[in-house]
């Protein structure tokens, strides 16, 4: 059996802005460890610690604090939702941490309304496709 994990966050739940705010913390070259990173994220430290855990829990970055596939896929340049306005985006990074084994602590159930399918059938593609796995 898979061992649960409930800890990292700090007891703070994955506020809205912080993935695009985190990913852009990190695509400028900032580190979660450095003592600006709480001016710099407007959040206090305990908040950091968290931000952090949530982007390695829905896979926008690696331990080492370096951006994955995925993330660039969502908020890159040509990023697919880069203001986590589609749901089905939401959906997708719920379900991340069940697909890849990471931070398994949730449980899912995939979307049943059809407006999802767009967006999710572009992300498996690009999930097969690349072999995304745990990067």
């Amino acid at each position: 059996m898979d061992r649960l994990n409930f800890s990292g966050h700090e007891s703070f739940y994955c506020r809205a802005l912080w993935i695009p705010k985190g990913y852009h913390f990190i695509k400028e070259g900032k580190q979660f460890n450095e003592g600006a990173a709480v001016a710099d994220l407007g959040v206090g430290r305990n908040m950091v610690s968290s931000i952090k855990f949530w982007l390695e829990a829905f896979n926008i970055c690696d331990t080492k604090q370096e951006l994955t596939r995925f993330a660039n896929f969502i908020f890159g340049t040509e990023g697919v939702d880069l203001y986590l306005e589609d749901p089905a985006t939401l959906w997708l990074l719920h379900y991340f941490p069940e697909r890849t084994g990471i931070h398994k602590d949730s449980f899912f159930q995939p979307p049943q309304d059809e407006s999802f399918k767009p967006l999710w059938q572009t992300c498996e593609e690009f999930m097969a496709k690349e072999e995304l796995k745990n990067g």
